[in-house]
């Protein structure tokens, strides 16, 4: 299975442990996150001014349990005068006052522009067989994944890209604090293939650039595909094994 492997190697060093399959997929997505935090702490300090990010710039942010004028506080890091909820289901019962109608009352008297775009960008997809996406081990974002290739996400990421271009602030804010663990991180994805900068709004002074998933590639369509590393799986018969031997192993996949 050396050949095979190596043809399907990606290029970025922590995700080449294919000897270590199952411990990789442990922590692969912990070292995604530690580089992250570690760009995160060399750009951290005293709330950026407003023109220390490009024009273009998007951010993103995670409620969490934070209160509204904690979350208006961290608005203040970008500054985002503009924020983009792409919860699916927006409302909490652990956290009322960040409901969709509770914000959107309670943020424009407070210089806050709220929009609702989880009907297009929200989370909690459902996948369909034959996904391309096969780099995604984790069900739930290969199912959003699949959900990035339709008309309605398309439709809703080109307004995001016009409305970021055009110089509005905006932050997309989900329930997860932790962006590595929420769908923001693939809308972040696009956002960055098309050439707009995105940072992670963390905490007061934390800030952490988005770069692109190393597992991800732009079809020639302009979608994002996430099979980076990965392999199908192929069918008994249907392929000679490395070697020139037939049957080999055909249920492998590497780098899901």
């Amino acid at each position: 299975m050396r050949s095979r492997s190596s043809r399907c190697r990606p290029s970025h060093p922590w995700l080449s442990l294919y000897p270590l399959r199952p411990l990789r997929f442990l922590l692969v997505p912990h070292l995604y996150a530690l580089s992250s935090l570690t760009a995160a702490a060399r750009v951290a300090g005293p709330r950026a001014p407003r023109n220390a990010f490009p024009v273009g710039t998007v951010f993103t942010v995670g409620h969490g349990t934070r209160s509204l004028e904690e979350l208006v506080e961290l608005l203040g890091e970008g500054p985002a005068d503009t924020l983009v909820d792409v919860r699916r289901f927006p409302g909490s019962s652990r956290s009322p006052h960040l409901s969709r109608d509770a914000l959107a009352r309670a943020l424009p008297p407070l210089g806050v522009t709220y929009v609702f775009r989880g009907d297009s960008l929200g989370g909690r997809r459902s996948g369909r067989e034959g996904s391309p996406h096969l780099a995604w081990e984790n069900a739930s974002f290969r199912a959003y994944a699949d959900h990035m290739e339709t008309d309605a996400f398309q439709r809703a990421l080109a307004e995001l890209e016009a409305e970021a271009r055009a110089g509005r602030r905006m932050a997309l804010m989900c329930a997860e604090t932790l962006w590595w663990r929420c769908h923001r991180r693939l809308i972040a994805d696009a956002l960055v293939a098309r050439g707009l900068p995105v940072v992670h709004l963390l905490g007061r002074g934390a800030r952490a650039p988005h770069t692109l998933n190393p597992a991800a590639r732009i079809d020639g369509a302009g979608h994002l595909v996430y099979d980076l590393g990965a392999q199908r799986a192929l069918p008994l018969g249907d392929a000679a094994a490395p070697g020139g031997r037939r049957g080999g192993r055909t249920g492998a996949r590497h780098g899901r």
